[in-house]
């Protein structure tokens, strides 16, 4: 999730973005780029940042219970239905039933938060990416005009 963005994808956006290629013909970095093309390619990365944290986010989402989890509570209500248990052993099965949801949920929960913090980040740096790359581009169209 943190780690660097692909050098293709950025790329390819960057070559979206700017509707053409750059002035040295590509974005390997070891060339002087353009103010516009520099903003065009922080543009790109924070946008390949964003896709990475969206999917990140969805991943996120719980479809299902942990199987790992569900089975371990599964088994402890299997003690519930033994006759021959103690009535102590049952209520401690009970506790652990709710000791494992809650763990499952609470673990769920943080992800989910974290996630969604890793997204907003996202969301924010592309937003200010957008904005400087636009005051650029509406500097670049008054110059032409």
């Amino acid at each position: 999730m943190l780690s660097e963005p692909d050098p293709e994808r950025v790329n390819d956006l960057l070559t979206n973005i700017l509707g053409d290629a750059p002035s040295s013909g590509t974005f390997t970095g070891a060339e002087a780029l353009t103010e516009r093309e520099l903003a065009a390619l922080a543009l790109a990365d924070s946008e390949t940042r964003l896709d990475a944290a969206h999917a990140h986010y969805v991943a996120c989402q719980p479809e299902e219970v942990d199987p790992d989890l569900a089975y371990c509570a599964d088994m402890l209500e299997d003690l519930l239905y033994m006759d021959d248990m103690l009535d102590e052993t049952k209520r401690e099965a009970i506790r652990r039933i709710f000791r494992v949801e809650r763990f499952d949920t609470r673990a769920r929960v943080s992800r989910q938060r974290l996630a969604l913090r890793y997204l907003k980040e996202a969301r924010a740096r592309r937003d200010r990416a957008l904005s400087a790359f636009l005051l650029h581009y509406d500097r670049t169209e008054r110059e032409v005009l």
